[in-house]
């Protein structure tokens, strides 16, 4: 008996290591779906995906074109509320995989070479290898490997002792926060992966019956129009709006970073129907206001802050 169970485990044990590598899906609209939220992005909740758009040569060697498509809500008293605030898309970069070498390899928007995203050649014990993408905390140890069956092929999952929230990574699909997600131990914030779709079929998870791109969204697609102007813009050091007349008094504002971050959040008073609003404290690069109405954003314009 005592045999018996030496040989089964022995056995498990090499099917465990001959079990084959699983790369990336390369299909032509593979879709990697992510959600997320937390206090980092002024108290929102997000939606998004990476997909593939098709191939390019690189070097004579052939990489595939990832684009993003991310929609980021508030939150209100019942969670994410049903309305977009702030919507981005765009070009992420193009990635290969290198079989033999179990890893994955990137080359990111406006890069020129290529970095690691995913090394999967690691054993129970390893410390985590560099990735230029996942973010995790130096010194981070693979705890145990596991393996996971999807849509009839297993794939390794291994796991890691970064965080409470058990994070991983799953050859042939991303991570447990997103394909190019953080995987460090985030206080108020936090993502996940939600569904991995290629060839029209749903391979990660299990069960799951609803993997379809995240729909863009754009400030112009909001029912009103900005009726508000904004000058000088670009600008240096202030910028001043001119509201339009359903303006009183003061005037709640939000500056937000081009990745969706909340830069500033102040309230200032309305003189002759313009809001007057210091900038030479920003760092040069592109902006969002937002004029609110309560918690939500009756208008967003956009502006640029010269150095």
């Amino acid at each position: 008996m005592k045999i018996s169970a030496i040989l089964s485990f022995s056995l498990l044990s090499m099917l465990c290591t001959a079990q084959a590598y699983q790369p990336f899906p390369t299909t032509q609209g593979t879709i990697w779906r992510e959600q997320g939220g937390g206090h980092d992005c002024f108290g929102c909740c997000f939606d998004g995906h990476y997909i593939i758009t098709g191939d390019t040569i690189i070097d004579s060697t052939i990489y595939h074109k990832l684009n993003y498509n991310t929609i980021y809500y508030h939150v209100g008293s019942n969670g994410c509320d049903p309305f977009p605030t702030i919507g981005y898309k765009g070009y992420a970069g193009a990635f290969r995989n290198d079989i033999p070498g179990k890893k994955v390899w990137i080359i990111n928007s406006g890069g020129q070479t290529e970095s690691i995203l995913y090394d999967f050649n690691i054993s129970i014990g390893d410390t985590m290898p560099f990735s230029s993408f996942l973010n995790y905390p130096g010194g981070t140890i693979i705890t145990s490997i596991d393996s996971v069956l999807l849509n009839g092929v297993y794939h390794k999952k291994y796991n890691m002792d970064n965080c409470s929230s058990n994070r991983f990574i799953i050859e042939g699909v991303g991570n447990s926060t997103g394909l190019m997600s953080d995987l460090d131990c985030l206080f108020e914030w936090d993502s996940w992966l939600t569904c991995l779709k290629t060839g029209g079929v749903i391979l990660y998870p299990n069960g799951v019956s609803d993997c379809d791109p995240v729909p863009y969204f754009s400030t112009s697609n909001r029912d009103y129009k900005s009726k508000s102007s904004l000058f000088p813009n670009p600008s240096y050091n202030e910028i001043h709006i001119k509201l339009n007349e359903t303006y009183k008094d003061q005037v709640l504002f939000k500056i937000i970073g081009i990745n969706g971050n909340l830069i500033l959040e102040n309230q200032e008073e309305v003189k002759d129907q313009v809001l007057t609003i210091e900038t030479h404290q920003l760092t040069p690069g592109t902006y969002l206001i937002q004029l609110m109405d309560g918690n939500y954003p009756k208008e967003t314009i956009t502006f640029y802050k010269m150095p």
